[in-house]
């Protein structure tokens, strides 16, 4: 089997077939856009008008989430430390409880009443960035804890300014001093004021927000649509392209050279039609006793033709097998070519594509 074949044979089932690939790769864009919609939509907004609005507006909650915090994180962030001890004496270990509890609603509510500094949007443009807290990111407003000594650092990056974020770290500072369900069985001792400035060592607390953070939100983000769906499209093409080819090998008749197999030393020739090149094809060299197969007649045939080798009792020097595009059946070569490799005689293949 020739690669140079292969490769010819598969252009033309491009080019014979570029108007289907094009036209199913439009149809399965749309259908994976539209399913996007109807899952990612309330029913209520499925009106395209609706939906149209819903996506703008959501577009721009995100622009403003994101210029917010990139505000917020680009600030001197405010920090006082503590140390905080269970009954036993044992260093209190979860930190991370500490910030989750100080960032619910009514804690941000009662902080804001105390610093006279709004900052509960930071909070959420956050949630709606999809940063949310976790083991690899706690946010603007993080406890952490040094391992090897205990402390725990609350640092606020929320403000507009590095004075509102030292407003907030001293609301925090005085709700800690506070009764709070989860430090009645703790002893919290406080081991200095909120100042502003970095205490922490960023190369070793990764989970905290920094401008870096939100720059590679943005990035990641900031694809537009024509791009997706120039991306979406060039998928589907491949998509389509493949099924075209599947559905080719599984079809009865021969239409492209990549749908059979021959062997190295067959001779194989592809042509349009029984012009006057193929017939000396077939019958060079002269002198020889040829057997034509044909699974069709009406050929302008140099030889006359027999439909199979079965029962064949005579003697032949070379044999002939020639097939039409879309008529020729699969089967019908298959049991013709096993036949003829029984006789251990040179073999032709002649596959005329516009038979």
């Amino acid at each position: 089997m020739s690669l140079a074949t292969m490769i010819s044979e598969l252009w033309r089932f491009c080019k014979e077939n570029l108007l289907k690939i094009i036209l199913g790769a439009a149809v399965l864009t749309a259908l994976l856009f539209g399913l996007r919609v109807l899952l990612t939509d309330h029913p209520e907004e499925s009106l395209s008008s609706a939906a149209d609005q819903t996506v703008q507006a959501d577009e721009a909650t995100l622009e403003a989430s994101k210029e917010g915090l990139k505000t917020a994180y680009s600030q001197e962030p405010a920090e006082f430390q503590f140390s905080a001890l269970v009954e036993d004496g044992n260093v209190f270990s979860n930190s991370f409880l500490i910030d989750e509890y100080l960032a619910r609603p009514d804690m941000v509510k009662k902080a804001e009443e105390k610093s006279g500094v709004k900052f509960a949007d930071s909070l959420q443009a956050e949630q709606n960035l999809g940063l949310y807290k976790n083991g690899d990111f706690r946010g603007g407003l993080a406890a952490v804890r040094d391992t090897s000594s205990g402390v725990i650092t609350l640092r606020v990056l929320l403000g507009k300014t590095p004075e509102e974020n030292k407003k907030i770290a001293q609301a925090y500072y005085d709700i800690l001093q506070e009764p709070l369900p989860f430090t009645r069985d703790l002893n919290l001792i406080m081991l200095g004021r909120p100042e502003i400035g970095e205490r922490l060592d960023l190369s070793q607390y990764e989970m905290v927000a920094t401008p870096n953070t939100i720059a590679s939100i943005v990035g990641s983000n900031s694809l537009p649509l024509w791009l997706l769906l120039v991306a979406a499209y060039i998928v589907a093409l491949l998509i389509v392209a493949f099924l075209l080819f599947i559905w080719r090998l599984f079809d009865g008749k021969i239409r492209y050279a990549f749908e059979y197999v021959w062997a190295f030393e067959d001779e194989h020739l592809l042509a349009k039609n029984m012009d006057e090149g193929v017939q000396h094809f077939i019958n060079q060299p002269y002198g020889k006793d040829r057997l034509l197969l044909a699974e069709e007649g009406g050929l302008n045939a140099p030889l006359a033709s027999q439909q199979t080798l079965e029962g064949f009792s005579g003697q032949m020097d070379e044999i002939v097998i020639l097939l039409q595009a879309g008529q020729s059946h699969k089967k019908w070569y298959q049991a013709q070519y096993r036949l003829a490799k029984l006789y251990h005689v040179p073999i032709k293949i002649v596959h005329l594509i516009q038979a």
